[in-house]
């Protein structure tokens, strides 16, 4: 699903992609340039990589990467409706990572 609304993220103007691959990936949220479509930034880690330290995920549960070349990201997701505010934190090696949700309304876009 591409987010219907461009979105500037770090001076970038970006198509949003929301794609539920499930499995060991889980959802994965992409910021792509609006202009030439490449890949900006990934918004999100994958369960693999969460669960691999021994963190333990609900089915729908989300898990952002808000540091480095991506702070600022959880406060965007959720301006623009797109997540829910983090529910849970976890400490995933010397950082910390927000788990959200998918907001109801992006959830209901995706199965429809």
């Amino acid at each position: 699903m591409i987010y219907p609304r461009v979105i500037e993220f770090h001076g970038w103007k970006c198509d949003v992609s929301i794609e539920h691959r499930g499995g060991a990936v889980g959802t994965i949220i992409e910021f792509k340039d609006h202009e030439d479509d490449m890949l900006v930034t990934r918004a999100t880690l994958t369960r693999k990589s969460i669960e691999a330290m021994g963190i333990e995920l609900e089915d729908d549960d989300i898990a952002i990467k808000n540091y480095s070349q991506n702070q600022g990201m959880l406060d965007l997701l959720v301006r623009e409706k797109i997540t829910t505010p983090a529910h849970r934190i976890v400490k995933a090696g010397n950082v910390d990572v927000p788990i959200v949700k998918l907001t109801a309304d992006v959830k209901h876009v995706m199965t429809h």
